[in-house]
């Protein structure tokens, strides 16, 4: 479950609230200053050039309280084009009478989850009539909840290769490494597609993170899932709209929060995958730190998986080295003394020490 903050970053009013033929009125009003600083924006205007179905709907519910259903207040051009349908053909309507009974009967459980927790929720499911597996989370925002959908069917499929691989029993184990190889690559691929920073980012994370490994002496089974984990340490943020991750000035309080969510997000996509390390733990646990004020569940210490800690320090040390889409690079001396600084606090005292000793005899070069 993905956790957000409880701060409201839409404000949201309607007119209409109704089961009966009386239409949804759409947004009177939506305050997204939180979101954008100080230009405000409708919500179409934000969300018409995102790449990712995004749509609001407005819960109706009964005069004890419970959710009888919700409707549809408002949906982008990348939705419309998933569904194959107008937006003022659906616009007021509600999910069975968009789609189906069994659409609503599949979403039910969904929406009366993430009032209950007043929290996102993520989740996966293949739309037959849409022909897309899609990865979707709702947020709830008041009354109203916002989804948004990526078509993650390449990734899938791939996933679902490597599986199949590893049923296989006349493969050698050869072979289903390098079918893991390509499923590694095809997930680094889509993630670069969408944000070529990020991308080389994480290749960056990974050779910093094997060296410190080696350093430390790990098993080469060891530094083999640590180097998977490197190499995936980003993939929730596939779910994350590329207008953020790319945005060229500073993130807004909303937007950060948004980013924030990346390790829970690739930790729930990648738990499935029959890796022989456990890759789904250490990617949620990337941005966890030794003093125990990390996210997203605040471990500590020990607590924390010694390949998350490695990928802490390593990310931490290309973040403030390398250019980011919104500054620029602050500098290698600048990166080493927040290590230095952070070491036995935020950061392992070991780890930080070896990525430190590395640096100063030359065989790290950033």
């Amino acid at each position: 479950m993905l956790r957000v903050s409880s701060r409201r970053w839409l404000i949201l009013t309607d007119r209409h609230n109704h089961i009966g033929k009386q239409s949804v009125s759409g947004l009177e009003r939506i305050n997204i200053k939180e979101l954008v600083g100080e230009n405000e924006f409708d919500f179409r205007q934000l969300i018409t050039n995102m790449l990712d179905e995004v749509h609001l709907w407005k819960v109706v519910r009964d005069a004890a309280g419970e959710i009888l259903t919700w409707r549809l207040v408002d949906l982008n051009p990348a939705a419309q084009q998933s569904w194959g349908k107008k937006a003022e053909d659906v616009i007021g309507k509600t999910t069975e009478e968009i789609f189906s009974t069994d659409a609503k009967e599949l979403f039910a459980p969904i929406v009366k989850k993430i009032f209950q927790d007043r929290a996102a929720h993520t989740w996966q499911h293949y739309f037959a009539d849409l022909g897309q597996h899609l990865l979707m989370t709702s947020y709830p925002v008041g009354e109203y909840f916002i989804s948004t959908g990526k078509d993650i069917s390449e990734l899938i499929n791939a996933r679902e290769e490597a599986e199949r691989a590893r049923e296989r029993e006349q493969l050698s184990a050869a072979s289903v490494a390098n079918t893991l190889d390509q499923v590694i690559k095809t997930l680094s691929n889509v993630l670069e597609a969408r944000d070529p920073y990020t991308a080389d980012h994480d290749k960056r994370v990974t050779r910093v993170a094997v060296m410190i490994g080696e350093k430390l002496e790990l098993e080469e089974f060891q530094l083999r899932g640590l180097g998977v984990a490197s190499a995936l340490h980003d993939i929730g943020k596939i779910q994350i709209p590329a207008e953020i991750l790319c945005k060229p000035t500073k993130l807004t309080d909303a937007e950060y929060q948004m980013i924030r969510e990346h390790p829970t997000i690739g930790a729930d996509f990648t738990r499935n995958l029959d890796f022989d390390w456990p890759i789904a733990d250490i990617i949620e646990q990337h941005h966890e730190r030794f003093d125990g004020s990390g996210y997203p569940n605040q471990l500590s210490g020990q607590s924390i998986l010694i390949e998350a800690r490695i990928i802490g320090v390593a990310d931490t040390l290309q973040a403030m080295a390398t250019h980011r889409p919104y500054r620029s690079a602050l500098g290698i001396d600048a990166a080493v003394k927040e290590i230095a600084d952070g070491a036995g606090t935020r950061y392992d005292p070991e780890v930080a020490t070896a990525c430190l000793q590395l640096i100063e005899s030359g065989e790290l070069v950033l």
